[in-house]
């Protein structure tokens, strides 16, 4: 009877897991790892998150890479076919806006991101390689849906707040109504995108996502996890991460000297080293590479309540369900108990 009442609460509130597992109700606290994304086809673009756990392999490589330039706007690189309508629109209004954008950095394979993360890594040390630039596989501009912009206005250097430019104030304030959506936003980065404030990162969502997105104030991150499936990502962290990298504070970043790599890598990132805007036109080297800014990584988001209300609304039923199996299989109990007694005493009598 004791066991019933004990177990049932148990069995109704469902299978412990084991500490290897996750519940995968929340967004994963900002860690580095290399665990295969939910999503991994390039038909699945917008469901698929890349972050600094969750990967695509080696093989990702969209089909239907076009040059931007087939949108009008000017700068290097490519693009999946189907984004260029949106952002041949946007180049357009933000021309008549008086606010002219241009591609710094479009698709990159991961070969690509071997080479940026490697020259990163011999420039600054690895420390600082991880805190700067994206490891291949964790790359959004690996899905061909990613882009860094710039001022198509030569005069205007990148670095520091782009945001703060005429290109980069209409493009916060615009780009959503393409289907385009910042990344990395400053209210929400380091802590909860895992990447540092990146005002010129955008990815393309579509028109009808970058609007709910928009109007729910959320990140991409949060919405691939939440309203894309991504929560499915449940499970042990990859071999390789039996000893992963756990994201550094940044005020742990913010204590070093300026002569170190990372204060080196951190002024990149803020603009006091920004490259010039001759060489961010050509891109000649990775340093020209906006996501080769440092991003300085805090730990897990905060403010998260595990879990839903109507998860937990379903977890106190089936608790209080336990315990009524157990009160009823106590009462079926005294009742046989009950009717032997009856059945013995009516034996002796006779």
């Amino acid at each position: 009877m004791v066991v019933a009442l004990v177990l049932g609460p148990i069995w109704a509130a469902g299978p412990m897991l084991p500490p290897s597992v996750s519940a995968a109700d929340t967004l994963p606290a900002c860690r580095y790892d290399d665990v295969e994304t939910a999503f991994t086809s390039p038909d699945d673009w917008q469901r698929t998150l890349v972050d600094t756990i969750y990967m695509v392999g080696r093989s990702y490589r969209p089909t239907d890479l076009v040059p931007v330039t087939e949108a009008g706007i000017s700068g290097n690189g490519s693009v999946r076919s189907f984004v260029i309508p949106d952002l041949r629109a946007m180049t357009a209004a933000a021309e008549a806006a008086g606010a002219p954008i241009a591609v710094q950095s479009a698709y990159r394979s991961y070969a690509t991101q071997v080479y940026t993360f490697n020259y990163w890594t011999q420039t600054y040390g690895h420390s600082a390689a991880l805190l700067g630039s994206a490891r291949p596989g964790h790359s959004e501009h690996q899905l061909g849906v990613a882009l860094d912009l710039r001022s198509a206005v030569a005069s205007a250097e990148w670095g520091g707040d782009w945001a703060t430019t005429a290109a980069g104030a209409w493009m916060a304030k615009q780009a959503w109504r393409y289907g385009f959506v910042m990344s990395y936003p400053k209210d929400a980065s380091p802590g909860t995108t895992c990447y540092r404030y990146e005002p010129w990162h955008y990815r393309y969502v579509g028109r009808d996502e970058a609007a709910a997105i928009h109007a729910a104030g959320t990140t991409i991150r949060e919405y691939l996890w939440y309203e894309a499936g991504n929560d499915v990502l449940t499970g042990p962290v990859s071999s390789a991460s039996a000893a992963a990298t756990r994201v550094p504070t940044p005020a742990a970043t913010r204590s070093s000297p300026q002569s170190t790599p990372q204060a080196k890598a951190a002024a990149v990132a803020t603009g006091s080293t920004a490259p010039s805007a001759a060489a961010l036109v050509s891109g000649s080297s990775p340093t020209a590479s906006p996501e080769g800014a440092v991003r300085a990584i805090a730990g897990p988001p905060s403010g998260r309540v595990s879990g839903t209300p109507m998860d937990l609304l379903l977890r106190a039923l089936g608790i209080m369900l336990g315990i009524v199996l157990g009160l009823a299989v106590l009462i079926a109990t005294d009742r046989i108990d009950r009717g032997l007694r009856q059945l013995m005493r009516g034996v002796r009598l006779a």
